[in-house]
């Protein structure tokens, strides 16, 4: 795709009313230079072939369960609408519905249907009484809908062919009750492929940042049912608010990686400019103010200039009492820096706070007094580093405050770079996520923007509840936590990755931020 086209320009216009000059400037240089731009030109690789469509369809399955397509639509063009319908009728799996609820003023939709698909018995169209809203009208197609599963498409995107196929293959392998999908972009009048979104694994704290999981979203009816329909209170963010809803009762999420769902671009759309649907994110943003409520966490959530991007800050709990664990060789900076960091702390009520500079003590190696003199919050923090973002330390204490959250960490630099992000486990080893980012980047999908939960987090500049670890259940966890030397960064990495999968929550958040 040229990067000169209507639709960038339109973009550009519309970032340019919202970024400061520098920040845009960024933007645009982090844009050219953004992975996966001869997807265009590739994108035959991440989508099946006939011969692996052929295969699907002679596909021998245990169980056929019926799947509802569910699509609003409203005043849809008349080749968007076929474009979609078509690629519902292409599906290798075969056991579907397609649920129409119209709440067109004109008959647009309805003509179309009775001239060009009168012959499909698997679509079912309402004409709704009047336009509800997007929320209201998808929730009188769930009402249409009599499948096991239910399928959320919007009436001007398209389908891969595989991708009730795909959705049904991981539900006989997982039994899984929510599940997801990588997709990519399509122009106006489909005649190309781009700006693909390869997904995480379900990751509920990067849900809260963002709606990364956006389509293609499968649902069983059962759940759709003990969680509730779409909230007509955020239209323009429904599906949203929707995923975060049901993520409280799946049973288990599952993302389907492979590219399935195709979403049109055009300026009309959150897709081609996110100026032009502005109620949409102020209603994603308070849409996780109400999970977060209902979680019964204290917090604000603003956004910043990429809007749909949220940045939440816990508030840190009355009365918290901190040990901080200084380590390593102090720079130059580092009295000035422990001042600072003073400072911060007791604006947030943080009193008394214990410090120990004696680096390379065990964690119970520095409280001989037994496991009733453990710490409960501990900050560990280099004393190598040069600085620290204003409000970081405050950041990660509040959010390792929640329950079932064992360690939140900070994004590191140097020389205008981006040492880690987080890290995930490999098989070689720890992986630094975003190394070698140019620090003014986001990164992909503003991932090295948000926090995420992560394998492990740097011991640079990290929050941790050591209560919390020790209620975790885990041999191996025990006797890391017992042996961990927090300077020594493998075995704080290990800590982390054994609390990860004893249970616990490890999450890296990038507006927390130290430079060394």
């Amino acid at each position: 795709m040229k990067y000169l086209n209507p639709i960038n320009l339109h973009k550009l216009k519309s970032s340019s009313k919202r970024y400061p000059p520098r920040e845009l400037l960024l933007k645009v240089m982090e844009r050219l230079r953004a992975p996966y731009r001869d997807y265009p030109a590739v994108c035959g690789r991440y989508l099946p072939n006939e011969e692996t469509l052929n295969g699907q369809r002679r596909k021998q399955w245990h169980q056929t369960p019926l799947i509802s397509i569910v699509v609003p639509t409203y005043e849809t063009k008349e080749i968007f609408l076929k474009e979609m319908i078509n690629s519902v009728q292409a599906q290798t799996y075969e056991h579907w519905e397609l649920c129409i609820a119209d709440g067109s003023s004109s008959d647009v939709v309805q003509k179309l249907l009775q001239n060009d698909y009168a012959q499909e018995t698997r679509i079912k169209y309402q004409r709704l009484r009047q336009n509800g809203g997007i929320a209201k009208n998808t929730n009188q197609g769930f009402e249409m809908a009599e499948g096991a599963y239910i399928a959320l498409l919007d009436h001007d995107d398209v389908l891969v062919p595989s991708a009730l196929y795909e959705m049904m293959k991981k539900i006989e392998e997982t039994g899984a009750d929510l599940l997801y999908s990588d997709e990519d972009h399509m122009e106006a009048l489909q005649n190309g492929f781009f700006n693909p979104h390869f997904k995480l694994g379900f990751n509920r704290e990067l849900l809260l940042g963002m709606n990364y999981v956006c389509h293609f979203l499968l649902v069983s009816a059962d759940l759709i049912k003990q969680a509730g329909g779409m909230d007509e209170a955020y239209n323009g963010a429904q599906d949203y608010e929707l995923i975060l809803r049901l993520s409280r009762y799946a049973k288990r999420i599952e993302h389907v990686s492979k590219v399935l769902y195709h979403w049109r671009l055009h300026a009309a759309s959150t897709a081609g400019a996110a100026d032009s649907k502005p109620y949409a994110y102020e209603a994603g943003r308070r849409a996780v103010e109400a999970y977060i409520r209902s979680e019964g966490w204290e917090a604000e959530v603003t956004m910043d200039h990429d809007l749909g991007s949220h940045h939440i800050r816990y508030r840190v709990p009355q009365g918290l009492t901190l040990t901080v664990y200084a380590w390593g060789a102090p720079s130059r900076s580092w009295e000035k820096l422990k001042q600072q960091l003073i400072h911060e702390l007791t604006q947030e009520g943080i009193q008394p706070i214990s410090w120990y500079e004696e680096g390379g003590l065990a964690f119970q190696e520095a409280h001989e007094g037994g496991r009733s003199a453990l710490p409960g919050v501990v900050l560990l923090i280099s004393r190598s580093a040069k600085a620290v973002r204003p409000g970081s330390v405050s950041r990660l204490i509040g959010s390792v405050s929640r329950p079932g959250v064992a360690m939140v960490g900070a994004k590191t630099l140097s020389k205008g770079k981006v040492l880690q992000c987080g890290y995930w486990k490999r098989e070689s080893g720890f992986q630094p996520r975003y190394q070698g980012l140019f620090a003014g980047f986001k990164g992909y999908y503003n991932r090295a923007s948000l926090a995420a939960e992560t394998d492990a987090v740097t011991n640079a500049l990290a929050a941790a509840d050591l209560r919390e670890l020790e209620s975790l259940h885990s041999q191996e966890l025990k006797a890391c936590f017992k042996n961990c030397r927090f300077h020594e960064l493998l075995q704080w990495q290990e800590l982390c990755f054994h609390s990860k999968a004893a249970g616990a929550r490890i999450i890296t958040d990038p507006f927390a931020q130290l430079v060394l």
